[in-house]
């Protein structure tokens, strides 16, 4: 598993759980849990596995390091959980609020 990935399927399920919203509010409710637990358990998946990864942007081709061991992992499983239980627990709180 990659950072990359890691970071594509976090971005992009917040992109995507915004425009469902515009479709269902089923749908969105769906697609943030689903995506929460997605980050929750790639986040568990990389347990114990030193990454690093080096992505090139700009004119000048600057590096940008992602880097994940053990101390970044504690903190990532935390606020992946956190995370995970925020959504579920806002799903059932924000029921009687219309937009």
């Amino acid at each position: 598993m990659s950072l990359r990935l890691y970071l594509i399927v976090a971005f992009g399920g917040t992109f995507l759980t915004y425009f469902a919203g515009k479709i269902a509010a089923r749908l969105r409710n769906l697609l943030a849990v689903l995506v929460s637990l997605a980050v929750l358990v790639m986040t568990i998946l990389m347990y114990g596995k030193p990454l690093e990864e080096t992505l090139h942007f700009g004119l000048f081709n600057m590096p940008f390091v992602l880097r994940l061991n053990m101390l970044s992992w504690f903190f990532a499983i935390t606020i992946a959980g956190i995370g995970f239980l925020a959504v579920i627990y806002s799903l059932r709180y924000m029921e009687h609020y219309e937009r």
